[in-house]
């Protein structure tokens, strides 16, 4: 199991729903940042989620840090 993204089940959970392609258009109308997978999956950042739903992370792990090629 990753902890970067959702889990299969906890993203039918946030959702509601267990097709990925009714789970992305779910995502989508309610404004939630996803990728698609090469499998077809909706891919939804467990740090995005847990600070959307004002939760607090349970430990102080790796921290995913994007950098801006451009700069």
């Amino acid at each position: 199991m990753s902890d970067l993204f959702l889990t299969a089940d906890e993203l039918h959970e946030l959702t509601g729903l267990k097709r990925p392609s009714a789970q992305a258009r779910w995502l989508k109308s309610h404004g939630w940042p996803f990728e698609i997978s090469a499998l077809g999956m909706p891919k939804v950042l467990r740090v995005v989620t847990v600070a959307r739903l004002g939760g607090s992370p349970e430990n102080d792990g790796p921290k995913l840090r994007l950098t801006d090629a451009a700069a």
